[in-house]
């Protein structure tokens, strides 16, 4: 094709987005080759991949996309493969504890729990539930303090319906607007003079 016979196409937005992405996706992997491999891209692209027509830079892309991703599922099932030989490990040696345990041991045999553990764990359930009761109290405190909070809440607002009310007796022409209807300003009552 010849300059003059080319036409200028019109991508729609999301194609734009995607090419946008690939080039940022390329600068990145660029980044990441090395400078012999960067040598070898130039070589392969003179001119850069911006001077590409789109198709070819998108083929390219693309390509390079599923070569990435083949290299990080390779990674993936590496370290998989490194996983289940640990739980293996694991395995085998949690096999070996319970063939131990199946063994019966006499009762003479076995060993009996120190008095010093017992005392321990009995210390520590003891710190554990005063802890749990002054949770408890500090909780109730809260509980009194919200009720006590809500009753004021209350009141107040009574007050200030009350207060409005009685404003609205003594002083109607600072009361623009009722609740229950609008009185235009003509039709407002003018405080007398005394």
């Amino acid at each position: 094709m010849s300059s003059s016979t080319r036409e200028q196409m019109e991508f729609p937005p999301f194609e734009v987005m995607m090419f946008r992405d690939r080039i940022l996706a390329f600068k990145t992997i660029g980044r990441s080759l090395g400078p012999g491999n960067n040598v070898l891209a130039d070589q392969l692209i003179p001119g850069g991949i911006t001077q590409q027509p789109y198709v070819i830079v998108a083929h390219l892309l693309d390509h390079m996309a599923e070569t990435n991703q083949e290299v990080e599922k390779d990674f993936m099932l590496a370290a998989l493969m490194n996983l289940m030989d640990e739980m293996a490990k694991k395995i085998v040696e949690i096999e070996v504890q319970c063939k131990r345990k199946d063994k019966y041991i006499p009762l003479h045999e076995r060993k009996r729990p120190k008095n010093n553990e017992g005392k321990r764990v009995k210390g520590m359930l003891s710190i554990i539930l005063h802890k749990v009761n002054e949770h408890d109290m500090v909780l109730e405190e809260m509980n009194e303090n919200i009720k006590i909070m809500k009753q004021m809440i209350g009141s107040h607002s009574r007050l200030i319906q009350l207060l409005e009310n009685l404003t609205g007796h003594v002083m109607p022409h600072l009361q623009c607007k009722r609740k229950d209807k609008y009185i235009p300003p003509h039709e407002r009552r003018k405080p007398m003079d005394y």
